[in-house]
């Protein structure tokens, strides 16, 4: 999630600003994603809340022990394992969270 302010012509990222906003998406999708989880297709989008509310260690320790625990398969188009955490990290970063 990304919360952005427009004023005279431009856009600043406010996120930071709303953070309990960030937080029920975080939660929501960590519902997803642990639902996912069970039905054995994890999808990964709470973890861009954590890097949003600045929890990246949080994130990277999640995302860690999913993947020793086997959560992290390939999902059509995705790389499996610790690719898949790799070019999430990236595909986050290139995002500039």
């Amino acid at each position: 999630m990304r919360v952005l302010d427009y004023r005279a012509g431009v856009f600043t990222d406010v996120t930071r600003r709303h953070r309990a906003l960030v937080r029920k998406d975080r939660d929501r999708w960590k519902r997803f994603y642990l639902r996912a989880v069970r039905r054995n297709s994890p999808g990964l989008g709470w973890i861009a809340d954590e890097y949003a509310l600045g929890n990246r260690r949080r994130a990277h320790r999640l995302l860690r022990r999913e993947l020793r625990a086997g959560h992290l398969i390939a999902d059509p188009g995705w790389r499996g394992g610790a690719r898949h955490v790799r070019e999430l990290k990236r595909l986050l970063r290139q995002a500039g969270y």
